[in-house]
């Protein structure tokens, strides 16, 4: 083989691995591209959602903000992304718990409240205004505050009209029956004689 020849092979060759190394980079730098890409996508989906979960993600957020590889960057977006999903998913499961329990307590506290008002009209008639809660209100926890203070103040005017009976009335009134016993029985009578006085019929009835 003649010099020149060999000096061109070697030439080609330089090109081809040249070539080579180039698309090898380019593919990289794509493949790069495209991961950062998928991860801004990531960080704009879970961007509010972080804000819940702070404190569960601020140690994958502080890598975050300390790395320049592209490759780490990208793997630790994608760590973030998921914890921060299942932290929010947790999160709003518990809220949703919490509400449901909360919904359920103020139409509990309603019931109670119109059980009230049922004592006062039927059977010490006077009509009396009540408030009752709103389950969709913005604030929940405030809304049964103010339904546990109502209920309060109502049973202490009650107790002072009723006396030491109120209890049993409210059972009565609830149940529409009384379960009398050697323990209650002087109780009983007292709340019968007590509404027979305000005018009210009862109606006894034995059980097995």
């Amino acid at each position: 083989m003649m010099l020149n020849e060999l000096v061109n092979l070697v030439a080609e060759k330089r090109k081809e691995i040249n070539k080579e190394k180039i698309e090898k980079d380019l593919r990289d730098i794509l493949n790069q591209l495209s991961a950062m890409r998928e991860s801004i996508e990531k960080l704009k989906e879970i961007k509010l959602k972080m804000i819940l979960c702070d404190e569960e993600i601020k140690e994958i957020r502080d890598d975050i903000l300390s790395t320049s590889d592209p490759t780490t960057l990208s793997k630790l977006v994608s760590v973030l992304y998921t914890k921060t999903l299942d932290c929010y998913n947790r999160k709003e499961e518990e809220r949703r718990k919490k509400l449901e329990e909360e919904r359920k307590k103020i139409e509990e506290l309603n019931k109670r409240l119109m059980l009230y008002k049922k004592i006062f009209k039927n059977v010490l008639g006077e009509n009396i205004d009540i408030y009752l809660l709103n389950d969709q209100a913005e604030d929940l926890e405030r809304e049964i505050q103010k339904g546990e203070e109502q209920l309060k103040g109502l049973y202490e005017k009650l107790k002072v009209k009723v006396g030491d009976k109120l209890d049993l009335l409210i059972q009565l009134i609830y149940s529409n029956e009384i379960e009398v016993n050697k323990e209650n029985y002087s109780e009983v009578i007292e709340l019968v004689k007590f509404l027979i006085d305000k005018g009210i019929t009862i109606s006894i009835r034995l059980s097995k």
